[in-house]
């Protein structure tokens, strides 16, 4: 299985590294890589739209597209091992998107296959990045068996 994250965001951010770190441990299981693009500079709807346009041109026409917002569907880890596992199946390419500051347009909105919302609690982005690698690299260990997730 092949997965991409998108995120909008700086180089200079500390929580790079803790990006690395998962996406090591999640290509033992799965091909997983994360792509950052520089925000607009820009703000409110400019921002949006000029960020949402970005993201478009990074996703492969054929991938199925995962959008993280806060209006979308909350799963348990399990419940995201198994939507996994069932992409993972169908041999699909799997594309998740973390938008910027500004959220992303309708344009891009209407390309995910999924929209899936983390918490009701508004996130930062870059704890948004973390929560995400860390909850695929969980999803991989449930998957596997492993004793990584316990209840």
């Amino acid at each position: 299985m092949k997965i991409r994250l998108i995120l909008i965001g700086r180089k200079s951010s500390a929580y790079l590294d803790h990006l690395d770190h998962y996406t090591k441990q999640i290509n033992h299981y799965i091909d997983f890589s994360w792509i950052l693009l520089k925000p607009s500079g820009l703000s409110g709807l400019q921002a949006r739209h000029k960020d949402s346009a970005n993201i478009l041109k990074a996703i492969p026409k054929s991938a199925t597209v995962w959008l993280l917002d806060e209006t979308g569907q909350q799963l348990s880890s399990p419940e995201l091992a198994s939507k996994l596992d069932i992409l993972k199946n169908q041999g699909q390419e799997l594309v998740l998107v973390i938008g910027g500051a500004y959220g992303v347009n309708d344009s891009l909105k209407k390309q995910a296959h999924f929209s899936w919302s983390m918490s009701k609690l508004t996130l930062a982005h870059e704890i948004a990045w973390l929560v995400t690698v860390e909850q695929l690299y969980r999803a991989t260990q449930i998957s596997a068996g492993t004793k990584y997730h316990h209840i």
